[in-house]
């Protein structure tokens, strides 16, 4: 009777899996789903100019229809803008299931400019949604493009780091002319910076002429700062043991991390010029050349008017890009706009990299 009972048992759950696994090879994903579609914008021209009084009102609304992948399933929605309609510079809004996204005046004007368009002229700004399912970013369903005419207000967004240190050229004065990090453009939190350096040991601040906020390591492979992690100061980035020369240090503030790398200058071109022209600058503007480091460039407390710049070196080449405040210049690379203040400028011509600091 005992052993009728456990064959009854046995056949059962075999039965009840196979029945399982046929219902989920039912629920077949289409590889081609219906895409979203974008609704119709009423009004796809935006000053943001005649607005920055009012930065929390809603600037813009945008809806969109559902996806469709053939089965009952939660879709997540990704909103992406860009400054090309090829969207290769991005900043990505994340909608969960959600078939609407409203930004208000100051958020738009951030992400606007985040993705590098030029500050109180009218620009295209691309739109469009992503469909996906959970994780799974290999079904990723595109909707339409739409574009707004925006025009944004001026608002530097960013942080600035500057080199202090025995190490570098400035030694330990944290108030003389101290040579920024580059930020880089696709990452707000990603800063590099490649150039000479004494074998000695150096630190980050945030701001000239304070120690503090500081960063350094404690452990010789993440960040610590004051305050950021601790209340004290940490100790410094050591380079002693490696000797002088040419290095590139990155510096991730978002995850904390950093690394200081052999750069070989061995091929890169001696230039014994670096001349910012434009629409910019009514004169062509010659920059320093550091006598610590001769690839890097610089000038302070320049009155730029609204317009574009580039770097051109003494052998005619034109180098620029089209981010507004930092960049990564090469030949024919575009030109740089500006928004009229007074900037700090520096450049480095071992890598193309540009910081353009409004002075405020």
């Amino acid at each position: 009777m005992m052993k009728k009972l456990y064959n009854y048992l046995f056949f059962t759950t075999i039965i009840l899996f196979l029945s399982c696994t046929e219902e989920r090879d039912d629920l077949v994903v289409n590889s081609l789903p219906t895409s979203p579609t974008l609704a119709e914008i009423s009004n796809s021209t935006i000053n943001l100019v005649n607005l920055q009084n009012l930065p929390d009102n809603p600037a813009i609304t945008l809806t969109w229809s559902a996806a469709d992948y053939g089965v009952q399933t939660p879709i997540n929605y990704d909103v992406e803008i860009s400054n090309t309609d090829t969207f290769e510079n991005v900043a990505t809004f994340s909608n969960n299931n959600q078939r609407t996204i409203s930004w208000s005046v100051s958020q738009l004007n951030v992400a606007a400019q985040k993705i590098g368009l030029p500050v109180e002229v009218e620009s295209d700004l691309y739109v469009r949604v992503v469909a996906s399912l959970g994780n799974d970013d290999d079904i990723r369903s595109v909707s339409n493009t739409a574009v707004l005419k925006v025009t944004t207000y001026f608002a530097y967004l960013f942080k600035d780091y500057y080199l202090v240190g025995a190490a570098t050229q400035p030694g330990w004065d944290n108030n003389n002319n101290n040579p920024p990090l580059f930020r880089t453009v696709a990452d707000e939190n990603k800063y590099s910076y490649t150039g000479y350096f004494n074998a000695d040991e150096f630190k980050v601040l945030e701001f000239l002429g304070q120690w503090q906020p500081q960063w350094g390591t404690d452990d010789g492979t993440t960040l610590s700062g004051n305050p950021a992690t601790r209340s004290d100061d940490p100790s410094a980035f050591n380079i002693s043991a490696r000797g002088n020369g040419y290095y590139t240090f990155t510096f991730n503030v978002g995850n904390k991390t950093f690394s200081i790398e052999d750069y070989d200058d061995t091929n890169s071109t001696d230039f014994s010029d670096i001349t910012v022209k434009g629409s910019a600058s009514s004169t062509d503007i010659s920059l320093t050349q550091s006598s610590f480091d001769s690839h890097l460039w610089y000038t302070n407390g320049v009155d730029l008017m609204s317009g574009s710049i580039n770097f051109v070196d003494n052998n005619g080449g034109v180098w620029g890009n089209t981010t507004e405040f930092n960049g990564k210049a090469t030949p024919n690379g575009g030109d740089i706009p500006i928004t009229e203040r007074n900037y700090n400028i520096w450049f480095n011509d071992l890598t193309g990299e540009y910081m353009i600091i409004p002075t405020f």
